[in-house]
Parts: structure tokens; sequence; C-alpha cells
């Protein structure tokens, strides 16, 4: 852990991003996720039968319906996507202050030590020599 006043681009660039992986959803989940998708048709099919009508407030009220939809839809993809056991035990976060006094959680970083450990690690667990993989991974830029 490290203390800082405050983290700037500059500070959070030297960092990697901890990669997420998408998990299955659950029965529930599933259940929920393609009742969502079912409304997005339906409303996507009135919408274009509004505009078809010129019919603009109705079809200004389904865009918004729309847009809810696709939001709620994108917050539960979000909601599956999550860091492997091995890389939330080494990943970190950065916790900062924005001007308007708001709490802002950077999650998922790690240093490059880190990142070239679980590099390793990964190349270990497919059957690949991290050795002979070494030269070509200096050569990739930042993400």
């Amino acid at each position: 852990m490290e203390a800082v006043p405050a983290a700037t681009y500059a500070d959070l660039h030297t960092f990697r991003r901890a990669p997420m992986e998408r998990r299955d959803p659950h029965a529930r989940e599933t259940k929920h996720i393609a009742k969502l998708q079912a409304k997005v048709q339906e409303v996507e099919t009135a919408l274009q039968e509004a505009i078809d009508a010129d019919d603009e407030d109705k079809a200004d009220t389904l865009h918004e319906a729309s847009h809810r939809l696709s939001e709620q839809l994108n917050d539960l993809d979000e909601q599956l996507r999550q860091y492997s056991p091995t890389e939330r035990a080494a990943a970190g976060a950065i916790v900062t202050i924005d001007r308007d006094g708001e709490a802002v959680i950077h999650r998922g970083l790690l240093r490059e030590a880190e990142a070239k450990a679980l590099r390793a690690l990964a190349h270990v667990q497919a059957g690949i020599d991290p050795a002979q993989t070494e030269d070509a991974e200096s050569l990739e830029p930042k993400p």
C-alpha cells in the first residue's frame, strides 16, 4: 500500500490493467437477460413503427425506453465480468477524490513486475516456456 495525495493520469498510466473474464450467467441471470432482450426487441419494433407513422412523440418515448433497457443489459453484462482469483490476489486499487469530493476507485491495477509474473504464470499453465516469450513481450506496448 502506498499513500499519495493525488493520482494523475500519468500516475495511473504506470500501471497495467488486470484482464477481466466474463463468467457464465446463472439460470436466474440468463432468464433476466433473455427477458430484457425480448423487451428491447419489442420496443425496437414499436419504435420503427412509430418512425414509419411519423409519430415523433411516441418515437421519442420509445427511444428513451430502448436506451434504458440497453443500459440495464450493459449493467448486467458488467456484473458478469470479474477478475480471476490469481489476478484479484495480485492486483491493487487506487482510491482518489474527484473535484466534487466523490471517491473514485481505479481497480485491477498491476505494477509491471506483477503483470510480468502473471504472464509468466499463464505461460507455465499453458505449457509454454516463459523464457521463450520474454523477448517478444518486451516489445509489446503498454495498454
